[in-house]
């Protein structure tokens, strides 16, 4: 390795090692509301006078937040948000305000345990809290609004994408299951007219939906509300059935567990969309999905994909892959039909 190679590799390396530190920036400015206070130039002493903090540190925190394109200083000691800065906006159509609390409040002590996991085959979220991350999100309600709202911002950023590659012209009851916020399903109604749909999710999850999704008064009439756990029963009797990142969620035999009682409940003629992203065979290439992979092993227990082993999951479930298409959004659409 030359000495110019070597120093390249170094700087990638300590950039990947001291990654903690702009999580843990971004984390503290949105615990704080840094982003909604900065809408307008403010002085360090101002708003530390507001949040009772101490006026030296806070300029000094404000000063590497504008190091990461957050805030901008406009004068001495004054700040402002940046473009970068207003996506962590309460009010932001972006899921990366919500997803800077979860990657601190729920993911890095489950990230700090893979070696736990890699022993074990147990998940790093179990290791640390006890509990699975389904359990913990019931039982800590305010975790658990945290999750759904990043999902439904999340899904409502690339529903748009999923719905082109779909043709539900022809479809006039469709059931959403693990709905989560319900973006999906909303996008579906809003170009649909003649579609209703069922949110099917655990109870919890659909009250919090129900009480957060805000449809227009012709959607809402076509929009039905039912809690349940897909491990037991889903609504039968509908036209099309969707699993939008559900079964990543899970290991091989409860992902053949949830799509057995999704053929169960589905006439012969439905169809049914598995919606995930796919495992590439080469890590280099997608980076992201090979992360969301380790990722699903330390919170939930499941896993990514490759589109062979979706197949083999439908046919051992009675079902027949019918066609594949891909988004622009990085989502690979599955639709099978019963077998």
């Amino acid at each position: 390795m030359t000495d110019t190679n070597q120093a390249n590799s170094s700087e990638r390396l300590a950039t990947m090692i001291n990654g903690y530190q702009a999580g843990a920036l971004l984390y503290t400015a949105v615990k704080l509301d840094l982003p909604d206070r900065l809408l307008v130039p403010v002085t360090a002493t101002d708003l530390a006078h507001e949040l009772d903090l101490r006026v030296s540190e806070l300029e000094r925190f404000l000063h590497a937040l504008a190091g990461l394109d957050i805030c901008v200083q406009t004068a001495p000691e004054t700040y402002v948000l940046t473009d970068t800065g207003q996506l962590l906006l309460r009010e932001s159509d972006s899921p990366l305000r919500e997803q800077a609390v979860l990657a601190v409040e729920q993911y890095w002590s489950s990230w700090t345990a893979l070696s736990h996991s890699l022993v074990t085959g147990q998940t790093g979220f179990q290791h640390a809290t006890g509990v699975d991350a389904w359990e913990y999100r019931r039982d800590h309600p305010e975790q658990g609004a945290l999750f759904q709202d990043w999902l439904a911002k999340e899904t409502r950023a690339i529903a748009a994408d999923i719905i082109a590659c779909l043709d539900l012209s022809d479809v006039t009851t469709a059931v959403d299951i693990a709905a989560g916020g319900g973006t999906l399903a909303a996008a579906m109604l809003a170009t649909n007219p003649q579609l209703t749909v069922t949110l099917f999710d655990l109870p919890h999850v659909i009250e919090h939906t129900r009480h957060e999704l805000d449809l227009p008064p012709g959607q809402e009439s076509r929009c039905h509300w039912t809690g349940g756990d897909f491990f037991s029963a889903v609504p039968g009797d509908a036209e099309l059935y969707l699993l939008k990142s559900v079964l990543h969620d899970w290991d091989s035999e409860k992902c053949l567990e949830i799509l057995g009682h999704c053929r169960t409940a589905m006439p012969g003629d439905a169809r049914l969309l598995v919606i995930e992203r796919l495992l590439s065979e080469d890590p280099v290439s997608d980076t992201l999905v090979a992360r969301l992979d380790i990722h699903m092993m330390a919170v939930n227990g499941g896993r990514e994909r490759r589109l062979v082993e979706y197949r083999d999951l439908l046919d051992r479930s009675g079902f027949s892959l019918h066609s594949v298409s891909n988004s622009k959004s990085g989502f690979t659409i599955l639709e099978a039909v019963p077998s």
